[in-house]
């Protein structure tokens, strides 16, 4: 077992948490004024009259990686807000480079703090409902380590290396898959679209593009 006997109650307050976080992230996504307020005007208040105290020193959220990561994840959304509300910043190619840049420095973020423990350890909906989260834990840390509701880890070797192992074999299966739609479909990777004519990603475009400017043969959900 990856984790401690989980009670019913905690259940229903993950789905709470999780509803909670989705629940934002759209109504971020469409209205920039909320965004603005949530991504802009919260984060100052907190940073100035919450965090000093709750994510101080002495706090399990007092630690670079989390202001860091809060921070990054802040600005994050702000660039993906940018992208969809600026037609401007839709069209300009440089632009364009910051989502996969973001998530580079996410990355780079927690591959850093793994090797300073020294032990086993879409983007725009990812990047904001990590805001939110990062937020509320550096509000209240407690809730995440002493709280009723906190789930603590069985730290089984044998649970650890089974999910790991999962995990691994997953991510292979997901980069043959890649290199495969490359070379049979002689896509480039840096200005192709690899899954281009999939449904998923067609359907995705189409659900972002206006009508008049969707490119031809698109593969839709029937």
């Amino acid at each position: 077992m990856l984790f401690q006997n989980i009670a019913g109650i905690d259940w229903l307050v993950w789905i709470g948490v999780v509803a909670a976080l989705m629940l934002l992230n759209e109504a971020a996504r469409a209205n920039k004024w909320v965004a603005l307020l949530l991504f802009v005007g919260l984060p100052v208040i907190l940073t100035i009259f919450v965090w000093p105290t709750t994510a101080g020193p002495d706090s399990s959220t007092g630690t670079w990686f989390h202001w860091v990561k809060v921070y990054s994840a802040l600005a994050g959304c702000l660039g993906f807000m940018a992208l969809r509300f600026s037609p401007k910043f839709q069209h300009n190619k440089w632009a364009l480079i910051f989502p996969p840049a973001i998530l580079a420095f996410n990355i780079m973020e927690a591959v850093i703090r793994d090797f300073q423990v020294k032990k086993g350890s879409w983007l725009q909906a990812r990047a904001q409902t990590l805001a939110f989260w990062m937020m509320f834990t550096m509000s209240y840390p407690t809730f995440v380590t002493d709280s009723q509701f906190s789930v603590q880890s069985t730290h089984s070797s044998a649970a650890l290396m089974t999910v790991s192992a999962l995990a691994l074999a997953i991510n292979v299966a997901v980069l043959v898959l890649h290199v495969y739609r490359i070379i049979k479909h002689r896509r480039n990777v840096l200005t192709d679209d690899i899954y281009a004519g999939t449904v998923a990603h067609d359907q995705v475009l189409a659900d972002n593009t206006p009508a008049d400017q969707q490119p031809a043969g698109l593969n839709l959900k029937k």
